[in-house]
């Protein structure tokens, strides 16, 4: 099964993307930049990874995890910018997502990078 890693600090994100995809991929949920990076590295499989500019508050910091797993020589998958602010979503993918989309599509773009879409 494949593996999504979500850097959020909003539990009820967390809940409501595991319900959507519930039974088609692994839902790894990190709610602050260490935990996300503990479990990048303790999941190098992993295929997705949607990330929130701000874990947590409500300024972006985490710009320079972005950084970190692009240049890694570990990540093959494809990191996705998810915030709610289009300018915070602007400055991750300038970091280094390769795409970006609002919160509310997350699971579906999940679906279509993945192909689950029936």
């Amino acid at each position: 099964m494949e593996k999504v890693l979500v850097v959020d600090d909003m539990e009820s994100f967390h809940v409501a993307l595991k319900h959507w995809l519930e039974g088609r991929v692994e839902v790894l949920s990190a709610y602050s930049i260490e935990e996300a990076r503990r479990l990048f590295y303790e999941n190098p499989d992993v295929r997705i990874i949607l990330m929130d500019a701000c874990v947590p508050g409500d300024k972006p910091n985490t710009l320079g995890l972005v950084h970190e797993i692009e240049t890694s020589g570990v990540f093959c998958g494809t990191m996705i910018a998810i915030s709610s602010s289009p300018q915070y979503r602007h400055q991750l993918v300038q970091a280094g997502c390769g795409g970006s989309c609002p919160k509310d599509q997350a699971a579906q773009m999940v679906e279509v990078l993945l192909d689950l879409v029936a």
